[in-house]
C-alpha cells in the first residue's frame, strides 16, 4: 500500500478531513485507489489492509442509500 493524507478538500467533504487515500495492491494482483477508514496517523506505507462495507452517501434524507467498499488496516 502507498498513501497520501488529505487535509484540504471541497466543501462537501470538509467533515471528513483529514482522511487517507491509498493505492492498495490486492493479493490477487490488481491495484485500486481507495479510502482507508482508520485514523491517518495509523496508516503507513506497506501495511496490510482488508476490505470493509461502508455507507458512501445518500440522495437526501429519504432517498437511496449508497454503499461500497473501503479498506481498514489489519489489526
Amino acid at each position: 500500500m502507498t498513501l497520501t493524507i488529505t487535509h484540504t478538500t471541497s466543501d462537501e467533504f470538509n467533515d471528513l478531513v483529514p482522511y487517507t487515500l491509498a493505492i492498495v495492491k490486492l493479493d490477487e494482483g490488481p491495484c485500486l485507489t481507495t479510502q482507508i477508514v482508520d485514523e491517518p496517523e495509523k496508516a503507513a506505507i506497506g501495511k496490510r489492509v482488508h476490505s470493509v462495507f461502508r455507507k458512501l452517501g445518500s440522495d437526501g434524507e429519504d432517498g437511496i442509500l449508497y454503499y461500497g467498499t473501503k479498506f481498514e488496516l489489519d489489526k
